[in-house]
C-alpha cells in the first residue's frame, strides 16, 4: 500500500470513529422548572424514548409561551443533542404556586398535546392525536402549589406547542339572592354543572330564552360565555294567592324546577336531550322560593318557563248571622272549606235598600279559612239596622249574603225624653249605673255647644238636663252621653223655633 492510500484509510477510519461518538444530553428528565420557567425534556421519537436534552420556556413572572421549533423538517438544538423536527416529543415540567382564583388555561398544538396539574397522574386537557394547530381552554379554580406537566408530540409536518394561563373573568353578584316582583335573576356559569360563575341576567316571570343561538357568545352583567357548555340557575321569590297553578317548563338540554329553594325538585329532566316540556300542577300559597336550573351540552340551547293560575270557583257562603249589644254588632259567617276569598266587606243600611261599606275584612293573603269567620263592628246605629256581607274572591267574582236586620238590646240604654225640646228640661233615665258620665250637645256642624258633667247616673233615677237655659238656636242637635263603663249613647234632639 502506498503512502497516499494509507493516509486515505486513516482519515476514513477517524471519520467513522468521530461519527460514532454518542450524544451526551444534559438534564435529569425529572426536575420541575420554577419561577415560571418550564423545563422541557426532548426525545427523538413520538413516544418519549431516546432522550436528547432539555430546553426552557417561559420567563420570570410569565409562564406563557408559543414555540414553533424553527419550522418543519429542520434541526432543533437542545442542551445536549439536536433533533430533526419531523418526529419528536417534549415533556415540559413546571412547579407553580397559584393564589386562590379561577383561571383560564389555553393549550394549543400541532400535533398532539395534553396537560396535567398533578404530575401526570390525570389530564385536565387531553388532545393527544394527529391534528393541525388546535386550541383547548380549560377553566379551573386553583389555590396552592401544582406540579404541571405539558406533553407534546409531532408526527411530521408543521410543529407548534403553546401555553397560556390567565385569571378568569367572574361575576360579582351574590348568587343566593332571589329575584322579586315577578323578575327572575339568572346566574350564568361556564361549564354544565355550575362550574365557574360569569355573571347575571334577568327574565320576566314567563319567558322563553334561546341565548342568541348555538355556539355563540352570550353576555351577562360580568363576563360572557360560549353557548355550547354552560349552565344557568334562575331564582325568584314570589307571593302566590292560594290556588291551583299549572307550571310548564321546557329546555334543550337538562332542566329541573324546585319550589323550596332547591331542596327538592318537582320537575327533574337533568340529562342531555332535545327540547321538551314538562307540565306540573300544584296548589301554591304565600311566598315560594322557586329555583329553575338549566344546562346546555352542545347543539341547540333553549329554556322556557310559564305559570298560570287555574280558575277558582266563587266563594260558597253557607250562613251569615249577627247580634247587637250596646252599639257593638257581632257577626259570624260560614263559607265552604275550599273557598278562596280575597276579602270581605260588611255593608250597612238604614232602609234595607241602599247599602254603604261599613268595614273591610282581609282574607289573610288568600290562605283558606277553616270555614268559620267572626267579626265585631262598633256603630252609631241606635235602633234597627240592616246588614249584608259582600265577598270578593281571588278572581274578582262578587257574592252577596242575604240581608239581616239587627235591633239594639236596650237593657243598658239611657232613655232620653223628650227629643223635641220646647221649654221643659231633657230627662235621662237608665236601668244600670253610668259611671263618671258627661253630657255633650253638638250642633248640625258637629260643634260642641253645651256640656255638663253628670258624675254617676244612678239606675232607676231620673235626672234633668237644663239645656233650654242655653237659649240655643232652633235646629237639629246630637246629645251624647259619655261614661267610663258604657259605650257612647247618642240621640237626636230637635229645638223648634222659640
Amino acid at each position: 500500500m502506498n503512502n497516499r492510500l494509507l493516509l486515505a484509510a486513516v482519515v476514513s477510519l477517524t471519520t467513522v470513529v468521530l461519527h460514532a461518538q454518542p450524544c451526551a444530553p444534559a438534564g435529569d428528565e425529572i426536575s420541575y422548572g420554577a419561577n415560571d420557567t418550564w423545563i422541557g425534556y426532548v426525545y427523538n421519537s413520538t413516544n418519549f424514548t431516546n432522550y436528547v436534552g432539555y430546553v426552557t420556556e417561559g420567563s420570570s413572572g410569565n409562564p406563557n409561551f408559543y414555540q414553533t421549533f424553527g419550522g418543519s423538517n429542520t434541526t432543533y438544538n437542545t442542551n445536549g443533542c439536536s433533533i430533526n423536527t419531523n418526529y419528536f416529543t417534549v415533556r415540559y415540567k413546571l412547579q407553580k404556586t397559584f393564589t386562590n382564583a379561577t383561571y383560564d388555561i389555553t393549550v394549543g398544538g400541532d400535533d398532539g398535546y395534553r396537560l396535567s396539574l398533578d404530575g401526570g397522574a390525570t389530564w385536565v386537557i387531553d388532545n393527544w392525536r394527529d391534528q393541525s394547530y388546535t386550541l383547548t381552554t380549560h377553566t379551573i379554580l386553583l389555590n396552592g402549589t401544582y406540579n404541571m406537566v405539558l406533553e407534546y408530540y409531532e408526527n411530521q409536518g408543521d410543529n407548534i406547542i403553546s401555553f397560556d394561563i390567565q385569571s378568569s373573568c367572574a361575576g360579582s353578584e351574590n348568587t343566593t339572592t332571589y329575584g322579586t316582583a315577578d323578575s327572575w335573576i339568572g346566574y350564568v356559569y361556564d361549564g354544565t354543572n355550575f362550574n365557574y360563575y360569569r355573571g347575571a341576567i334577568t327574565q320576566s316571570l314567563n319567558f322563553y330564552q334561546n341565548f342568541g343561538g348555538d355556539n355563540t357568545t352570550f353576555f351577562t352583567t360580568g363576563c360572557s360565555v360560549q353557548t355550547e357548555t354552560f349552565s344557568v340557575r334562575y331564582r325568584l321569590r314570589k307571593n302566590f294567592n292560594y290556588g291551583s297553578y299549572t307550571i310548564v317548563v321546557g329546555a334543550d338540554d337538562g332542566y329541573r324546577l324546585s319550589l323550596d329553594g332547591g331542596s327538592t325538585w318537582v320537575v327533574d329532566q337533568w340529562w342531555d336531550h332535545g327540547y321538551n316540556e314538562t307540565i306540573y300542577i300544584t296548589n301554591l300559597s304565600g311566598n315560594v322560593d322557586m329555583v329553575l336550573d338549566y344546562y346546555e351540552n352542545g347543539g341547540g340551547n333553549v329554556v322556557s318557563f310559564n305559570i298560570q293560575n287555574n280558575y277558582i270557583l266563587p266563594v260558597t257562603l253557607l250562613s251569615f248571622k249577627g247580634t247587637a249589644q250596646n252599639n257593638l254588632f257581632n257577626f259570624n259567617w260560614v263559607i265552604t272549606g275550599n273557598s278562596n276569598p280575597n276579602y270581605f266587606q260588611l255593608q250597612q243600611s238604614n232602609d234595607g235598600i241602599r247599602f254603604t261599606d261599613a268595614a273591610t275584612i282581609a282574607a289573610s293573603n288568600g290562605v283558606p279559612f277553616n270555614g268559620n269567620i267572626s267579626f265585631q263592628h262598633q256603630s252609631a246605629q241606635t235602633e234597627a239596622g240592616y246588614y249584608r256581607l259582600k265577598i270578593i274572591d281571588q278572581q274578582g267574582v262578587i257574592t252577596y249574603s242575604q240581608v239581616i236586620q239587627l235591633k239594639q238590646n236596650n237593657s243598658n240604654k239611657l232613655q232620653v225624653f223628650p227629643t223635641v225640646l220646647r221649654q221643659q228640661a231633657i230627662q235621662l233615665k237608665t236601668q244600670q249605673l253610668y259611671q263618671n258620665a258627661t253630657a255633650q250637645l253638638y250642633n248640625a256642624q258637629g260643634i260642641l255647644v253645651w256640656q255638663q258633667k253628670l258624675n254617676n247616673v244612678l239606675p232607676n233615677r231620673q235626672i234633668a238636663l237644663p239645656i233650654q237655659q242655653k237659649k240655643l238656636a232652633s235646629g237639629t242637635y246630637v246629645l251624647s252621653i259619655y261614661s267610663s263603663n258604657h259605650p257612647v249613647q247618642s240621640t237626636k234632639i230637635v229645638i223648634p223655633a222659640w
